[in-house]
């Protein structure tokens, strides 16, 4: 179909041929176009799997990350409790030599604060 020649009939289309006529060439085009629609549907399918596995195991990977904080955590104050119950001075330094924990003992005998984490 095309628009009508003459302005005053805009409205009217005119038929190129009869609609009920299929060419052959027309139902490969449109065999193509359902082929290349169906390996895009495909290919989303595919992508949204990947994302959605690559995010199971970013919560996952968060998770263990957590876990392992709050185990670092449990430690820390299993170490603590247990050096700031021992009656002598005990300092412990990073590797850059900060001092990261002292006990009440060290903190009386050094003159600084105690118990420093």
């Amino acid at each position: 179909y095309r628009e009508a020649s003459n302005p005053s009939d805009a409205r009217m289309l005119r038929s190129c041929g009869d609609p009920r006529q299929t060419d052959g060439s027309m139902t490969v085009a449109v065999v193509i176009v359902s082929v290349v629609a169906a390996a895009a549907v495909l290919g989303l399918t595919i992508r949204a799997r990947g994302l959605a596995r690559s995010a199971r195991a970013s919560d996952l990977a968060r998770d263990e990350a957590m876990n392992l904080a709050a185990a670092a955590r449990g430690e820390r104050d299993a170490r603590d409790a247990i050096l700031s119950g021992l009656e002598d001075g005990v300092v412990l330094f990073d590797p850059d030599g900060s001092v990261v924990f002292q006990n009440h003992r060290a903190g009386r005998l050094l003159g600084g604060p105690a118990d420093r984490a």
